[in-house]
């Protein structure tokens, strides 16, 4: 009985072997043939959520696939262009690929059922954004937060188009209840020339300590 035990265990940390080896190399080969076909940054990693592997792969399935990448935004301005740094992260639910096709170094999608993708700004690409140091930007209560000559400013940041994002000051009525006067708020735009994977841009807020910015992937859509 114990033979017999020992022999399943053995069997079964194999088994477990050859699962994460068969991962690694699968999530080395897909993150290759993004990089190759939509040319993300080398920093890339991408993430198999599909147990048992395969499985999946026979069945040319993948429950989830998650990537990340560590890249730059293109911001249009009047002396050129800015590149600010950003982090990138995707995840596609219920992958049909042909694993055959991407075995010989090709990549080629056949259907997705969910999409979720966003792109995050650290505090530091949020001050060169608006021309400021680091320490006189911070995020407060959902909220975008300068030092202006000593007066602080509140901005709500929102998307306007495809490839432009603004920063609208959050202004109180001053005065009295009922007094009706308002200060007219002040709204800076920013427009990129590009967004990764050819995405465009959604919706944003403040979450933490950072700016997040939901994006679409229209090519990728279309096998929704």
């Amino acid at each position: 009985m114990r033979k017999l035990l020992f022999l399943v265990a053995l069997l079964i940390a194999l088994l477990l072997g050859v699962e994460v080896g068969m991962t690694m190399l699968s999530q080395r080969g897909l993150a290759m043939a993004l990089r190759g076909r939509y040319g993300l940054p080398e920093k890339l990693e991408a993430r198999i959520n599909s147990f048992p592997l395969l499985v999946s792969l026979a069945r040319n399935h993948l429950a989830e696939l998650q990537l990340r990448w560590e890249g730059d935004l293109s911001l249009e301005r009047e002396g050129g262009l800015d590149m600010l740094p950003c982090e990138g992260n995707v995840r596609l639910y219920d992958v049909e690929l042909d694993i055959p096709a991407l075995l010989k170094g090709g990549l080629e999608l056949r259907s997705i059922s969910r999409l979720e993708a966003s792109l995050a700004l650290e505090r530091g690409a949020l001050a060169a954004m608006m021309g400021v140091g680091e320490n006189e930007i911070w995020f407060e209560s959902g909220r975008i937060c300068l030092a202006v000559g000593g007066k602080k400013m509140k901005y709500r940041v929102k998307v306007q188009g495809d490839r432009t994002l603004a920063l609208e000051e959050v202004v109180e009525s001053s005065g009295g209840s009922g007094s009706g006067s308002y200060t007219q708020p002040s709204i800076y735009t920013f427009e990129f020339t590009r967004v990764p994977m050819e995405g465009n841009l959604r919706t944003a807020s403040v979450s933490g300590d950072r700016m997040l910015v939901e994006i679409s992937i229209p090519m990728w859509e279309g096998y929704l």
